[in-house]
């Protein structure tokens, strides 16, 4: 049997090798012993150069002093040999070199469809069929699947289309639509590391000008090589998400990864190397930082790859940020030779165009642009119903957008994320003195945003009212809280009856722990943690003297404290456990509920403390150290929990899909492996009404998100329907995935016989 590596790739050729080559009678007097013992019994399987015979590409054999080589065409045709590496291990890097350029050399050369072909999602998916990009069969169920230790990440089928799309195709730029949760900072790393390997084996082989179309392949001058790629991470401007993302470089499958492994060894000071050797590959930023830089020409977003992150913050950035956000979207479609990646879970979060708003972002200036104001949005693509309401044009639409997204829903595999299950909403109603001072708030708040006394719902959705919809004021701010609790009532200590059925329900699942949300801080979060506190007899875990106002806590338990400290300290697993155990043991000697508050004046390091507590998989799985973890609005993203099993929500979101990002802080991909499987989210609402049943802010705001949501669904499945993923898994499901041709070739030298011993000379 023969050993060949090409044609493990390409269709055979045959060739004669020069006999005076392969049997110089000088090798025989060099027999070969290597040090490596895996690699010696690997010579035993390859067959030695036979006289005469004719030998395939790619095919590998052993000469008289037992060197192995591969059979190759050099530059002039003619065949020629490759002394291999001499142990297994720069033998396997070898190979998967090689395996690299071939499957670059693929990419390179695929005929990759145009976007505005009528067929195009069709040809699209029958490309990356025959590059091994696909399901491998349909779902199931494993119950196992989180309690496996793979000892790797591998890249799921839709983390590897969207970084080969982006990084081969000869597209501009695409908006990756993965639900939270399915690792879209994974695809982030992956096209990454394509775009490192696309151009360092573009610049070796010395082929970027004549390879690659000016305007979408990227070619790189010979400055900027040496400089090495431009890859831009851009981040809001959140401390904590730049720190996620760098932990993610470390522990997930890259180049930048290995070579973080490699340079750690002995090295004391681990997390400065790591971010020594990322900052060589990817520049992270924040919006801000990244549009300051560009303003002061001290970067280019030329010849790069830009990956923007949450990129729903283009949409409506904090009033401070709101020019740097501006200046940076002129920029990005200014340049003409880039590649764009929008990372986010909502891309519709409250307007019809949100989607296409983001979109344009993946166009220069110069292109056609879709529509980004309602009025042009609802001529182009609706029409009335015969319901009298507007029903969208879903083929023109999703014709339209077609190659431009990716859309994945991971949060129906039950095998890696808890089923959720929303309860109905509990009902509190409010004492006359309570809905007085709410029906007052709302009546000024309909004054200043400019509405009648009894607006309708139905008015509502089609408003185009700017100070309704504020997201920072809007959607009835003041009202909302009102309906929490007033203002007053806090500070004379009287509590609604809200607050006693959420305290009643943490306190029946005792054992269970819970995300808290409220959309607001001082008569939402804040407030809650006080009333848990003075009249529950809760325990503070958080320190929240300097993020509650004028009147803030004193006292908190320092236990995260504590625990943040030991990590500090260099100790053995088995001491740092011990260590551990003997700090928790002297809390919970003294007793008490424990519960954190976080709030968007929350420092960083007092964010990390409380979520650390509340993470923590040795003594809190079950909530006996903290069983509460509250925030507010500024915590619907960027925060993952681990094991809880309820979701409260003090008051309604607006749009469903701020819902869902709520929802989706508890339940994340096998964010509950510590909990025996399966895994069930109850999700808890909470509804204010008149002490005799009249309807308040919560009621209309449920029923504003429930109006709204029908035409933006209709958005959402056209979105749905376009993505270069749709239908995908259903039409290739049964196709098998392709090996790669290092599995192969070992799979051939597994099954290969031993030919003769290593010393022998042939």
């Amino acid at each position: 049997m023969r050993l060949n590596i090409f044609n493990l790739f390409r269709s055979r050729r045959d060739v004669t090798v020069p006999d005076e080559v392969a049997l110089d009678p000088r090798l025989a007097q060099y027999p070969q012993r290597f040090k490596d013992p895996k690699w010696n019994e690997f010579l035993t399987h390859v067959p030695p150069y036979e006289r005469g015979r004719k030998y395939e590409v790619g095919e590998v054999v052993k000469l008289r002093n037992n060197t192995a080589c591969l059979i190759e065409l050099k530059a002039d045709g003619n065949p020629g040999l490759t002394f291999l590496p001499h142990n297994m291990v720069d033998f396997d890097q070898w190979l998967q070199t090689v395996d690299m350029r071939r499957t670059h050399q693929l990419f390179m050369t695929a005929k990759w469809p145009d976007q505005k072909d009528p067929r195009f999602k069709e040809k699209l998916q029958d490309l990356l069929v025959g590059l091994g990009m696909q399901p491998t069969g349909k779902d199931k169920i494993d119950p196992r699947a989180c309690y496996k230790d793979s000892g790797s990440v591998i890249l799921k089928y839709y983390q590897r289309i969207v970084s080969t799309y982006i990084i081969y195709g000869p597209y501009r730029g695409v908006l990756i639509n993965h639900s939270m949760g399915s690792g879209k900072t994974l695809s982030a790393i992956s096209a990454i590391d394509n775009f490192i390997a696309f151009n360092k084996i573009e610049h070796d082989t010395k082929q970027v000008a004549h390879q690659m179309d000016a305007t979408t392949r990227l070619p790189l001058s010979g400055k900027a090589l040496r400089e090495g790629p431009n890859c831009f991470v851009v981040l809001p401007p959140k401390a904590s998400l730049e720190q996620n993302f760098r932990s993610e470089l470390v522990k997930l499958p890259s180049r930048i990864h290995d070579q973080i492994v490699q340079a750690l060894v002995g090295k004391a000071d681990a997390q400065a190397t790591a971010n020594r050797i990322i900052n060589r590959s990817v520049t992270i930023l924040s919006y801000v930082s990244i549009a300051n830089r560009l303003r002061s020409n001290k970067l280019t977003l030329e010849n790069s790859l830009i990956i923007l992150d949450e990129a729903h913050n283009f949409l409506e950035p904090p009033p401070q940020f709101r020019a740097a956000y501006k200046y940076l979207s002129e920029r990005i479609r200014k340049t003409q030779s880039c590649k764009i990646m929008l990372m986010t879970g909502t891309p519709i979060y409250k307007s019809v165009v949100d989607l296409t708003r983001l979109l344009n972002l993946l166009k220069r200036d110069t292109d056609r642009q879709f529509p980004d104001t309602e009025d042009d949005f609802f001529q182009k693509y609706f029409s009335p119903g015969a319901d009298g309401r507007p029903h969208i044009d879903r083929q023109k639409f999703t014709s339209d957008i077609q190659g431009y997204i990716s859309t994945y829903d991971a949060e129906g595999d039950l095998s890696l994320f808890a089923k959720k299950v929303t309860m109905q909403p509990i009902i509190t109603p409010t004492t006359p003195d309570h809905f007085g001072k709410w029906a007052e708030s709302k009546r000024k708040e309909n004054v200043r945003y400019g509405l009648g006394e009894h607006v309708s719902v139905d008015e509502l959705v089609v408003s185009k009212n700017p100070k309704f919809k504020n997201k920072v004021s809007g959607y009835y701010k003041s009202s909302s809280q009102t309906d929490n609790t007033p203002l007053s009532f806090r500070t004379h200590g009287k509590w609604p009856a809200k607050f006693h059925a959420l305290a009643d329900r943490l306190e029946s699942n005792s054992k269970e722990k819970a995300f808290v949300y409220s959309r607001h801080v001082a008569q939402g979060a804040n407030a809650i943690g006080e009333y848990l506190e003075k009249e529950r007899g809760w325990v503070r875990m958080s320190n929240n003297t300097q993020d509650h106002g004028t009147n803030s806590p004193k006292q908190f338990s320092p236990l995260s404290r504590d625990l943040a400290e030991l990590k500090t300290k260099k100790l053995s697993p088995e001491a740092f456990l011990a260590a551990k155990r003997s700090i928790v043991d002297r809390y919970l000697k003294k007793g008490g509920r424990g519960f954190v508050v976080v709030n968007k004046a929350t420092t960083q390091r007092e964010i990390t403390y409380a979520k650390d507590l509340f993470n923590d998989t040795d003594f809190n799985v079950d909530g006996r150290l903290c069983l509460a973890f509250i925030a507010d609005e500024s915590f619907s993203e960027g925060l993952s929990l681990l094991n809880t099993l309820h979701v409260h929500l003090l008051d309604p979101t607006y749009t469903l899909q701020a819902f869902k990002q709520v929802v989706a802080r508890a339940v994340r991909n096998c964010s509950h492996r510590q909990l025996k499987w399966p895994w069930t989210v109850k999700i808890w609402r909470y509804l204010a009404t008149g002490n005799e049943g009249q309807p308040m802010t919560d009621a209309d705001l449920m029923a504003y998100s429930d109006a709204s949501q029908h035409v933006l669904q209709q958005v959402i499945d056209c979105v749905a329907q376009a993505s270069i993923e749709s239908g995908f898994k259903h039409i290739h499901a049964s196709v098998k995935p392709k090996f790669s041709l290092w599995k192969k070739f070992m799979m051939l030298f597994a099954k290969r016989k031993p030919s003769t011993p290593v010393g022998t000379l042939v």
